[in-house]
């Protein structure tokens, strides 16, 4: 019964992650969420079983990050152990994400247009004052396969949350291996 397990396994995993493809983004993002924070980078990695079809899915591991602008005011802080606040930079914000999205090739082949969207979790790191929160998100954008490996993508994700708006746009060029 091992023995068929195996065989199975190797029969039908092994050939779908040979045909995967896995890739490498980076690029700089803009948050939405808030004013004080300007232009940041982002940095991400994909993993998508390769298809012939128009419809496939895509799962990524992705990281953003802002920095304050100069001019921001950081209200001072008075609670006891809290340092910080005042004039200047010294807070950030990083968003960890791991998505799902649904990849729509308007033309497969190398040079082509594709739409994407998704769903994913975000582990938000404010400043470590404000400390950190996981919200549930979205996304949705679009990108061009530029030849066999390199791809430009732009996308817009947004968080689920009740009391706030924050969102971020990724603008990415990469690389698929």
């Amino acid at each position: 019964m091992r023995r068929l397990a195996l065989v199975l396994a190797c029969t039908t995993v092994l050939p779908g992650l040979a045909r995967a493809q896995a890739g490498l983004l980076a690029g700089f993002a803009f948050e939405s969420g808030d004013a004080d924070f300007s232009t940041g980078y982002s940095l991400a990695a994909t993993y998508s079983p390769r298809t012939a079809a128009r419809v496939g899915v895509r799962f990524d591991v992705g990281l953003v990050s802002f920095s304050r602008h100069e001019f921001a005011y950081t209200p001072p802080c008075i609670a006891p152990g809290c340092s910080g606040g005042g004039p200047g930079p010294g807070n950030a914000i990083t968003a960890a994400s791991a998505t799902a999205s649904v990849v729509l090739a308007e033309h497969p082949g190398q040079n082509t247009f594709y739409w994407i969207a998704g769903l994913g979790a975000y582990d938000v790191t404010k400043s470590a004052r404000d400390g950190s929160y996981r919200r549930f998100g979205w996304n949705v954008g679009g990108g061009f396969n530029l030849g066999r490996n390199a791809v430009f993508e732009l996308r817009y994700h947004g968080l689920v949350d009740p009391k706030t708006s924050r969102a971020f746009i990724p603008i990415t060029f990469g690389f698929r291996f």
